[in-house]
């Protein structure tokens, strides 16, 4: 009869005491998170409407790029409330950035720097991506059929036959 209840009193004590070890583990008082204001804003769409609490944080082109001086009042709290985010998430993950480093460059080392993709034939052309070592992106690359890079003078990468989607040329 006191078997269940002795095995249970145990059970309790046992998983109580770990739990208090995590928590002196983690011991560290974080800050508290950045709340956004809640702003309701009502949406219709084929007759049906929902509330967006948080649609004041949407900011159209023209606001986002606008120069720090004549930023709106909307834009300079959806950036300071952003701000706020990125601060707190720095403090909360400020113990783990040495694992960060040493993970990233784990990543990094296994991925292959000067590497390419397969070629796919489409209208006469084989596209593929190219990959050069100490490049931040991928170079989108097109040879004609019979193995003749496709140049453009204006292309920074015509030594190769490639440009790239960020320098805005087109790859197809």
């Amino acid at each position: 009869m006191l078997k269940p209840f002795i095995l249970t009193a145990v059970l309790a004590l046992a998983l109580s005491s770990c739990n208090s070890d995590q928590q002196q583990k983690t011991n560290t008082v974080l800050p508290p998170p950045p709340m956004a204001k809640k702003i309701p804003y009502n949406l219709t769409e084929h007759g049906d409407t929902r509330v967006d609490n948080y649609y004041w944080m949407r900011l159209s082109d023209e606001q986002k790029n606008a120069p720090a001086e004549s930023r709106d009042q909307q834009t300079k709290d959806v950036l300071d409330y952003l701000n706020a985010e990125n601060d707190y998430t720095k403090k909360v993950l400020a113990h783990t950035e040495e694992f960060q480093k040493k993970l990233f460059e784990e990543m990094k080392g296994r991925i292959k720097e000067d590497d390419q993709s397969v070629p796919v034939k489409d209208n006469g052309y084989w596209y593929y991506t190219k990959f050069i070592a100490g490049k931040d992106y991928a170079i989108n690359c097109r040879k004609r059929n019979h193995g003749k890079p496709n140049r453009r003078k204006s292309d920074r990468w015509s030594s190769h036959g490639c440009w790239s989607r960020l320098l805005g040329f087109r790859w197809y």
